[in-house]
């Protein structure tokens, strides 16, 4: 990567050139700047990294459990057969999130490096909230000098570098 320049040009947005700091130095001042913390830890979510599958089998095996624990209550045969069809998906479909998790866990720790080195080219703007890159090879997908959204800023750069989270 490019070395960074000292100062950080004014903001594409709105122009300020008062209140822009690095990416990587804002999660610190935060606060003071009302930025959204979350948004520009370079650090993915848990919830992106998870698969679906193992949301599905966390959504059947409390419904199974629902199900048979209020046994007392009457159950059409249909609803018998779809209980024990629910049952016997829960297992698959909570190894299958297993596998596609790790999968998704390896790539982040993969693509850790690259995406802190491209973080570090980030200037964030306090007046309007949005992230931009002034300097630095960036990946397909984030162009020098275009601002964007903090909120949305963590997943492009994500994305940028190459995640693309398994189903």
């Amino acid at each position: 990567m490019d070395p960074l320049p000292d100062e950080p040009r004014p903001c594409p947005r709105c122009g300020s050139a008062d209140r822009l700091m690095r990416a990587s130095d804002a999660a610190a001042d935060a606060i003071e700047y009302a930025a959204p913390e979350h948004a520009l830890d370079p650090q993915i979510p848990s919830y992106l990294v998870w698969s679906v599958y193992q949301y599905i089998a966390v959504v059947c095996a409390v419904l199974a459990t629902v199900s048979v624990g209020s046994g007392h209550i009457f159950i059409p045969r249909t609803v018998d057969y779809a209980l024990a069809s629910g049952i016997v998906l829960v297992p698959i479909t909570g190894l299958l999130g297993v596998r596609n998790t790790r999968r998704n866990m390896a790539l982040v720790r993969r693509l850790a490096p690259e995406v802190s080195a491209v973080h570090e080219h980030a200037v964030y703007c306090g007046s309007c909230e949005s992230v931009y890159f002034d300097s630095g090879e960036l990946p397909a997908g984030l162009s020098l000098y275009a601002p964007m959204p903090a909120n949305r800023y963590r997943r492009r750069l994500w994305h940028a570098c190459g995640y693309n989270r398994m189903l």
